[in-house]
């Protein structure tokens, strides 16, 4: 049986918190005890009365992201657990790709994911614990199409990677669930 208080004390940051996805890991974490902080690129995709905390920034927008962290930091510390959720593709095949297709993936899926999730996986680091999932995607490890999106997310698992054999010392867990 699992306990509402599970995560009783824990901060949990989750991107895309107003997505179908995040918003049903941001009710199921409140609901088992968490205090989560949801991130969206719109104020009106954080409405969930489950969101203790809210921040609106674009994960295509760099300035944005850089506004963001220390705002998040300020306001809300250090997350116990980092959820990074946010991410789409629209170009499914490789006949529909264009250069703008392709940067607009890489820099939502991976790019803009790097940017934001580093500087918040760095300061877990500092304090000595810290758990980070990755919402990553089953074309990363096999072909369904969407081979821009699918690129990006074998990016994601190799940064988690990354976090793990680096940061797994400071007290850092990095997964993916693809």
């Amino acid at each position: 049986m699992v306990s509402k208080a599970e995560f009783a004390g824990k901060t949990v940051l989750v991107t895309g918190a107003g997505g179908g996805l995040g918003s049903a890991i941001v009710a199921l974490l409140a609901g088992r005890g968490a205090r989560v902080v949801g991130c969206d690129q719109s104020e009106d995709q954080l409405g969930s009365p489950h969101l203790a905390s809210c921040h609106v920034f674009d994960l295509l927008d760099r300035a944005s992201i850089e506004v963001a962290i220390p705002a998040i930091l300020e306001k809300d510390g250090v997350p116990d657990i980092l959820i990074n959720n946010a991410g789409w593709t629209r170009a499914e095949t490789l006949a529909a790709l264009t250069p703008d297709k392709i940067e607009h993936e890489l820099d939502l899926n991976l790019t803009g994911v790097m940017l934001f999730a580093d500087p918040l996986i760095k300061a877990m680091a500092a304090r000595g614990s810290g758990n980070v999932v990755f919402i990553s995607s089953v074309n990363a490890i096999s072909h369904f199409g969407n081979p821009a999106y699918a690129a990006a997310k074998a990016g994601i698992n190799a940064y988690a990677k990354a976090v793990a054999v680096e940061l797994g010392r400071s007290g850092l867990r990095a997964n993916v669930v693809c």
